[in-house]
């Protein structure tokens, strides 16, 4: 990725802050985590009480005990209570698993404070706090990295930054031209950083204010109720009251026997118990799942999930593995390489029994036969330079000849070999047939006599789709449920993975998607997307260089579409 525009509100803190700033700021800015919308369980039983069917139960009690009509008015609100206790148990449940988890998730940050580092909650981090961000920890909030002046080295870590992005490999981030987001992970380096933006300022706070927008629906299967609770009602009491007058006129009853025998009549004829198997049901549902250790928030999600007919997919990490590997295709350039050769001299360019320093260390470490490499003697080592793009060994071999090895950018590794005129041609329609489909290379050389350097191979790589996404897909299509990638990857990658999965192709990038308000609130979302993108959004099979904002708006016009539309990733 290349160099991003980044608004920086403060200068780099190589001093850090005291207690005394940090708390000041810590008030101002409020604590570094994302408001959620808690519900008290007696408000959730309470909501259990109230409802169509809840509401036609409640009238029938209510008559009940007024004819002192005991048992059965006993009866209905045990029934009443019963349904409640279900749907209020389930649904903390459900709250109580996903706090749980969130607690046991619940992220540390090292910042410099009073003059000292300090292992704090991630929690209490503030903007303006120097924070070391070092490799296998995660980043406390949006940082930038801090220059050092008059370090021989730039300062520079590489961040993966595939749950926000859908970039499969990490990003390098040096000073002033990047910023490491909350969310994101360092996979490599150590740097000072300085703080910029926590919380809901944040591009990974902002993106989950947009999920907690979203309003909870009933679901289809109360719809459902709903019409099946004012048809029966209404035929119910047309036929009551009829039957009220029959007694009344023709047979002279007593108004409190007619009545009687009318409310009898009403209860047995209103399925007064449907919602109490509804719920039963999906309880039973839930449980089913939470085998399979799936979470459910909602009962009334099972039903949904099981209605949709379209399917908005992320590609990193969902229909992926979020593990770069390398492929069988490796183009050779000298006689007598093969792909397990090339891996071997690829390897030869790293320290292969010392763990990977970065992300193509270990694709390559993971896939050569280092059994092989320990015939060889490593006699210097000059790791990734991101200004020669690189890297370089010197070693011996079995034979007692001494050689050079490199790995590197297939462009950069071409300006090395003696016979680059001669391989140009082939080597620049590889690298371009490669890149139309999205898929990355590196480039293996070693030096022969006279210190020449000569090109071995090209070793191509690619984040692969995890072992059943391609079925699960097809059984998806097989059921009626459209699917539809939508990753914020390049189109090329994102299109060569369709072909992989039997997807569609016709993918585009976000530039023909409509833009979010310049409010930044959801609520301004127009509801005349549906109407405007709708027909050329069910058209596209995905989209690629994507925003979270963009795959918001985009399941926003599918359901303004009339689509039942989900979302992963």
């Amino acid at each position: 990725m290349g160099e991003e525009t980044i608004e920086v509100q403060y200068a780099d803190n190589h001093d850090g802050l005291t207690s005394a700033e940090a708390a000041a700021r810590l008030k101002q800015f409020g604590r570094n985590e994302l408001p959620e919308k808690t519900t008290p369980g007696w408000v959730i039983f309470l909501k259990c009480l109230w409802g169509p069917m809840p509401i036609a139960l409640w009238i029938a009690i209510i008559i009940e005990f007024a004819l002192q009509n005991w048992p059965d008015g006993g009866i209905l609100t045990a029934i009443q209570f019963g349904n409640a206790t279900i749907g209020w148990y389930e649904t903390t449940k459900a709250g109580d698993a996903v706090a749980a988890l969130k607690q046991s998730l619940k992220p540390r940050a090292t910042v410099f404070r009073d003059g000292q580092w300090q292992d704090v909650d991630a929690a209490i981090v503030v903007p303006g706090d120097k924070v070391k961000l070092a490799s296998g920890s995660a980043c406390p909030a949006d940082c930038t990295v801090n220059d050092e002046p008059g370090a021989a080295v730039l300062p520079q870590i590489d961040v993966d930054e595939a749950a926000l992005t859908g970039e499969s490999l990490p990003v390098t981030m040096t000073p002033k031209t990047h910023m490491a987001k909350m969310g994101s992970t360092v996979v490599r380096g150590e740097v000072d950083g300085t703080v910029q933006y926590t919380g809901t300022s944040t591009v990974f706070g902002k993106t989950a204010l947009l999920l907690q927008a979203v309003e909870a629906d009933l679901g289809n299967i109360h719809y459902v109720l709903v019409k099946v609770m004012y048809g029966l009602t209404g035929l119910s009491l047309i036929l009551c009251i009829i039957c009220f007058i029959f007694l009344m006129t023709y047979h002279h009853t007593s108004f409190k026997a007619a009545i009687e025998f009318t409310v009898v009549l009403l209860v047995v004829s209103i399925p007064i118990a449907i919602e109490i198997v509804v719920t039963t049901t999906l309880a039973l549902g839930s449980k089913e799942l939470s085998s399979k250790k799936v979470i459910v928030t909602r009962l009334s999600a099972i039903e949904m999930m099981a209605a949709l007919n379209l399917l908005c997919s992320d590609k990193t990490g969902t229909l992926t593995l979020n593990k770069m590997e390398i492929q069988q295709d490796c183009p050779v350039f000298s006689a007598g390489e093969d792909r397990e050769s090339v891996l071997v001299y690829a390897a030869l360019a790293a320290k292969w029994r010392e763990p990977p320093r970065d992300a193509l260390d270990t694709m390559v470490l993971g896939a050569a036969n280092l059994d092989r490499c320990d015939a060889y003697k490593q006699l210097e080592y000059k790791p990734f330079d991101p200004r020669v793009k690189r890297t370089e060994a010197t070693l011996v071999g079995p034979d007692g000849v001494q050689f050079k090895v490199t790995k590197g950018a297939p462009n950069i590794v071409l300006k090395l070999c003696s016979n680059a005129s001669q391989i140009q041609d082939r080597v620049e329609g590889i690298i371009t047939d490669l890149g139309m489909r999205g898929i990355r290379c590196l480039s293996v050389a070693r030096t022969f006599e006279n210190e020449e350097w000569r090109m071995l191979g090209i070793l191509t790589f690619l984040d692969p789709p995890r072992p059943d996404t391609k079925a699960t897909i097809a059984n998806a299509n097989k059921y009626g449920v459209d699917v539809k990638m939508v990753t914020g990857d390049h189109v090329l990658i994102a299109k060569e993975m369709a072909r992989m999965l039997n997807m569609g192709t016709n993918i585009e990038t976000a530039g023909g998607l409509p833009q979010f308000p310049a409010s930044g609130d959801p609520k301004d979302i127009p509801d005349t997307l549906g109407e405007e993108y709708g027909d050329m959004i069910a058209g596209m099979d995905g989209f690629a260089q994507v925003h979270p904002e963009h795959k918001y708006l985009i399941v926003e016009t599918l359901r303004q579409r009339g689509y039942t539309c989900g979302m992963t990733g």
